[in-house]
């Protein structure tokens, strides 16, 4: 029962810890791209505009 209870909470600890990396990755990720996102992103909606058949 104890065994459970603590792979539990380590298990929530894993989580969270994971959980806040991922968002502060994402946020320097976002940061690091933005420009290559929007580019990105501008560059793909003509063609779908165009490509209309």
């Amino acid at each position: 029962m104890t065994k459970l209870v603590s792979k539990h909470h380590v298990q929530g600890i894993i989580i969270k810890i994971s959980y806040f990396l991922e968002q502060y990755l994402f946020k320097l990720w976002l940061k690091k791209h933005f420009l290559i996102i929007v580019q990105f992103a501008t560059t793909l909606t003509p063609t779908k505009k165009r490509r209309k058949r």
